[in-house]
């Protein structure tokens, strides 16, 4: 065949191709849909159970899923659903972080034909909302505070008994970017407000209302310190009856602030404390007499439910609704499915929650049968978050070399929240393992669960993070940290034309510079900032690296949690305050999450367009989308620590310790974590740019190819 011939079929053949797809032809019958369902959050065991059990109903109708925990980042979640839309799913199931902030994305759903379903919460401020799928919220409510009246021997729409009260109670609320919050704090004071009214109920703190008494993000640690603040501030010497809780991770965290001055002893008894999801660790709670109540949602008939409305929809049915009027966006009212609630206490969780098959007897403390003599030795593996790819790999690797050694593994992502994994680590010590893995959100924080963990004889590795104030760590397993800080500042200076220990050519610079630091209760954020400042510092002395904001030093430059919206919102702020008439050179940025948070920023003021191309900005991670973001000449370098070596390493430390063989390490002089040094097993960094990526983490295998389209 003639090359002439050959080429005129081929263009036959894609033109016949073009034709048939202008033709809308189907995909094929055994393609299945793709659903893309939009988690909050896995420091709720609410939302994960959420999860799996909408994973469980629409794989059981012939959809794939593609579930995502956005670890409270709204910029994560974003990021996720528009890389379902991407993906091609044909319905988004979205419990947001903040409903206000979906509009964008959402409309490039509504362009592609997605069906929408807001889950749980109610998504706000745009027209591309086509269901809701819920509890009745306001009903949440009224349990409640009905909970708390009659814990105080209340009725609603009652005077209280002669000689009854007053009672002092605390109203925690909800996060305020959640409209569910609203009809829960209303809900509950639609039946308390009556007995502050007359007397019977007294608010000490004076603080009411949603923009007094909400908390952000539904955070533990949050409503922990706050009522750290009103018992030191309004109760030395009087008793707190009762607190109005909306969810149990708060009412965990209020607990914990309660028994730290005396509370839930004999001498002191816990005050009434609602709650709400029916998670584990607030039943147990209720069951040890601390919690008195919680609502359960039973989230296994929501995401049936949620299931079936997508489904009708995508068949052309009508949908299953039984609310047309009540919950308004701002910009339509939502037609809505609601479920009942249940009130939960001592009395009831055995029915409802164990037997009913929604917690397992065992999570709840019941006794474990002895193992057998064959029985294989579990494995904890705690990691921080799930919002970094970087963590999910670790983990993933993890499980993947001890399953293979013959060790069970849990797994568990802690969402950046302390209180969750303390509890996490505390469970995975009652269930009896034998190593646990650590890497620690603040690692000053687990000296009181590490004792019952070296009580009960199980070997502790710090992993990645460096676990201090305690003796109670037997290894580290790491990167040579400081190495990752001397890379990233040695990569700032390439990035500018400078070399590390020489002076600037002639004529080179000065250069406005500005420096982020990671997490301070992070030691590792000390060894980077530390690392980088080594070699960047004589360039700043000279003059030929110029701070414009002044800040420097981890006190200064530091990043809470590693949050990329936080690293977001300060570099708006120094591009304001420093930067309208004048150029970024560069950014040192300590990880990839607060890069793409940084670029958002800069772009957000006409960085990254030809006019005004991007600064040099440095990471830490190799997560896919700084990868990508490299890729497209945004972000300029990453720092890549292979988390497959790293997690192959800390299990063959923790086989060699578990058969009492001599444990591989090299280092014990660096890592002093305040009682003890730590000996550790550092692994090499690589630093990554455009011209390496394909070679170190395609095809290496870290990343697959495709993932970076």
């Amino acid at each position: 065949m003639s090359k002439k011939l050959f080429y005129n079929l081929l263009a036959v053949l894609m033109l016949a191709s073009l034709v048939l797809s202008a033709c809308g032809v189907a995909a094929p019958a055994s393609e299945a849909k793709l659903v893309g369902i939009s988690m909050p959050t896995k420091s709720s065991t609410r939302w994960i159970s959420d999860g799996e059990s909408m994973v469980k109903e629409f794989e059981a109708m012939g959809y794939d899923t593609d579930l995502q925990f956005a670890d409270n980042d709204i910029p994560n979640q974003l990021a996720q659903i528009e890389n379902m839309v991407t993906k091609g799913a044909k319905v988004l199931v979205i419990a947001a972080i903040d409903g206000t902030t979906l509009s964008d994305v959402l409309q490039k759903a509504h362009d592609s034909g997605a069906i929408v379903i807001s889950y749980d919460r109610l998504i706000t401020k745009t027209a591309n909302v086509d269901y809701y799928a819920t509890f009745d919220n306001f009903g949440v409510g009224v349990i409640q505070g009905t909970q708390l009246l009659e814990g105080l021997g209340l009725k609603p729409g009652e005077k209280a008994p002669a000689g009854v009260g007053p009672f002092n109670v605390e109203l925690f609320g909800g996060s305020p970017d959640d409209t569910n919050a609203f009809y829960f704090y209303d809900g509950a004071m639609s039946v308390i407000q009556p007995f502050i009214d007359d007397g019977t109920i007294v608010i000490q703190s004076g603080q009411m209302g949603m923009d007094k008494v909400g908390t952000l993000r539904w955070l533990a640690a949050t409503a922990q310190a706050r009522m750290d603040n009103l018992l030191s501030a309004f109760y030395t010497d009087k008793r707190v009856d009762a607190v109005l809780s909306p969810y149990d991770g708060l009412s965990i965290g209020i607990l914990s602030s309660l028994k730290g001055v005396g509370y839930c002893t004999p001498e002191q008894p816990c005050p009434i404390v609602t709650g709400q999801d029916a998670e584990v660790a607030s039943v147990k709670s209720i069951i040890a007499g601390e919690q008195s109540y919680t609502v359960f949602k039973d989230t296994r008939v929501l995401a049936k439910q949620a299931a079936k409305m997508a489904d009708q929809a995508l068949k052309g049915e009508t949908v299953e609704i039984n609310d047309t009027t009540t919950y308004d966006n701002l910009v339509k009212v939502v037609p809505s499915y609601l479920l009942v609630p249940i009130s939960i206490d001592i009395n009831n969780y055995q029915k409802e929650l164990v037997d009913s098959g929604y917690i397992k007897a065992e999570d709840l403390g019941v006794a474990p049968v002895a193992p057998s003599s064959d029985e294989k030795l579990l494995v904890g593996i705690s990691m921080p978050t799930k919002s970094s790819t970087r963590w999910i790999s670790d983990g993933e690797s993890m499980v993947k070399e001890f399953e293979a050694m013959g060790y069970d593994t849990d797994l568990q992502f802690a969402d950046n929240d302390i209180p969750n994994q303390l509890a996490q680590i505390e469970n995975m010590v009652t269930k009896g393992a034998k190593v646990l893995v650590i890497a620690a959100i603040d690692g000053t924080t687990l000296s009181d669960v590490l004792q019952k963990a070296h009580d009960s004889g199980a070997i502790i590795i710090s992993y990645d993070r460096l676990i201090t104030k305690t003796a109670n760590v037997d290894y580290y397993a790491t990167f040579d940290n400081f190495g990752v800080g001397v890379i990233q500042g040695t990569q700032l200076l390439e990035g500018l034309g400078l070399k590390p220990g020489e002076k600037a050519p002639a004529g080179v610079g000065p250069f406005n510079v500005e420096l982020f630091g990671g997490s301070p209760d992070d030691t590792n954020a000390f060894y980077f900032y530390d690392g980088a400042m080594s070699v960047i510092q004589p360039f700043i002395d000279d003059g030929t690296i110029v701070i414009q904001s002044g800040q420097m030093g981890m006190d200064k430059v530091g990043t809470l949690r590693w949050l990329a919206a936080t690293a977001q919102a300060r570099m708006d702020n120094l591009l304001s305050a420093f930067y309208t008439d004048k150029r970024v050179d560069a950014v040192l940025s300590p990880y990839d999450g607060l890069s793409i948070g940084i670029l958002s920023s800069l772009k957000g003021v006409g960085y990254c367009t030809p006019e005004q191309p991007c600064p040099i900005v440095t990471g830490q991670d190799a997560e896919v989308a700084s990868v990508k973001s490299i890729i497209a000449g945004e972000q300029t370098y990453t720092v890549f620590k292979d988390t497959r070596v790293l997690a192959k390493q800390a299990a063959k430390m923790a086989d060699q310790a578990l058969k009492g063989e001599t444990v591989e390490i090299n280092d014990t002089t660096t890592y002093d974590n305040l009682v003890k040094v730590v000996p550790s097993y550092l692994l090499v960094p690589i630093s990554i740019d455009i011209n390496n990526y394909l070679k170190e983490l395609v095809d290496s295998g870290y990343i697959k190819a495709e993932d970076l389209k």
